[in-house]
Order: C-alpha cells, then structure tokens, then sequence
C-alpha cells in the first residue's frame, strides 16, 4: 500500500510541477514590463526635427536679409545711375544751349533798294545797313545799325565801302567797339570809283557793340549790287 500511494502523488504533482516550470509567473511578468509598447512616441526623433525646423529658418531668415541687403544695394546703385542720368541730360541741355547761342553771324548791306549815297556829314556819322542779308542770332539790329554780342566770346568783323570818288573826296569809316574806335578803313582816288575795307577780331562780353561811324566829309555809295556791307561771326565763345 505505501508503494502505490507514492506513485500516487508523483502523478497529482508533477503536472502543476510542469505548468509551473513551463510558464513562471514572476519571469512572464518581468518581460512584459522590460518590453517597450510601440505606442510611446520617440522623444529623440521629435527634437532632432524640431532642431532641423530651427535651423532652416535661421537659414531662411539670412538668405532673406542678404535678399534685403542686395535689394538695397541695388536701389542704391539704381537712384546712383539715376542721378548721373539726370546730370549727364543737364549738361547735354546747358552744351546745346551754349552750342546755340554761339551760333551767331550776320550780313547786311547799306541800302535796300536803289543807288544811293550817303553822306557827306559834317560830324561822324553812324551808318545804318538795312538791307540784311543773314541774322542768324539775330544779334544785329538793322534799325540801328549797332550789333550786339548775346554771349562772351570772340568774334570777328568785316568792313567793304564803295563810292564815287569825285574830286578825291575819301570813302572812310571807323569801326566801333562801346565807345572806343578800333579799326578804320579809308579809299580815295581823283576818278572812277574808290573802295576799301578792313576787318577785325575781338573779345567781346555779353552786351558788347559794334558799329560803323561814318568819317566827317565822308560818303558811300550803295545799290542793288550791295557794294558797302558790314558783316561778323562768332568765332568761339569764352
């Protein structure tokens, strides 16, 4: 009997003995709590994006001020080329008017129309070319006779008289500068016809004259072959 009885509980116990070794309930539960769950997020990955995040706007804010700084280097440059623009049309306009106000000639002769003589006078005597042939500028004032420069500069003048010579009586006449006698021109023969001329440069001022003074007991002829003209141009301003 006490074999069998043994045998027994050998039989009752060694299976709970098994499931025991099988499946421990303390090392079953020390895995589950040692496992990590795939539910947790990963704290590392977020920070490293995170930080990517950062620094790409750090990249893109720089990239946005060098933007800012090459734009406003350019409106500089820009309002730069502007103001020579502008400098360099103000000097081509102050070129082209001074280019027109040396545009300055003129030719006229005694007399319009007819075969005149003028002359002689007791004094001297300004003579009046009305017949104008050029007036460019129109600097010459052919009611008086008198030129007047519109520029500084220098200009040059031309003088012819023609006249019947009568008895030797002179064709002459003083070119005139303001108030101050220049140059004179004088012919005089005892027949036919006597002629002569002379010419001049000067520097002249803005408002300077010029004119011819007929000499004292002097004459000229003129006619439609304008023999007796007065003439100057502006040879370059100053």
């Amino acid at each position: 009997m006490k074999t069998l009885g043994s045998v027994v509980v050998v039989v009752l116990f060694w299976p709970g003995l098994l499931q025991v070794a099988a499946d421990p309930v303390g090392v079953h539960d020390e895995k589950e709590a040692s496992t990590p769950q795939s539910c947790h997020p990963n704290h590392t990955a977020v920070l490293r994006a995170m930080c990517t995040l950062v620094d790409y706007d750090e990249g893109l804010a720089q990239q946005l001020e060098a933007m800012k700084q090459q734009v406003e280097t350019m409106g500089t440059k820009l309002k730069a080329l502007e103001e020579k623009e502008e400098a360099t049309r103000a000097d081509v306009k102050k070129q082209q008017e001074r280019s027109d106000e040396s545009k300055v000639a003129f030719s006229a002769s005694l007399v319009e129309a007819g075969d005149t003589h003028t002359g002689p006078f007791p004094k001297a005597t300004t003579l009046v070319f009305k017949h104008v042939i050029t007036n460019i500028g129109n600097a010459y004032n052919p009611a008086t006779g008198v030129f007047t420069a519109p520029v500084k500069g220098v200009y040059h003048f031309e003088v012819h008289l023609f006249a019947d010579s009568h008895g030797g009586r002179p064709t002459a006449a003083h070119l005139y500068k303001n108030s101050d006698p220049i140059v004179y021109t004088y012919g005089a023969v005892y027949a036919y016809h006597a002629a002569s001329s002379n010419g001049v440069s000067l520097l002249m001022n803005v408002g300077d004259r010029v004119y011819l003074k007929l000499r004292a007991n002097a004459w000229v002829r003129d006619n439609h072959d304008h023999h007796t003209t007065f003439s100057g141009h502006m040879l370059f301003s100053m």
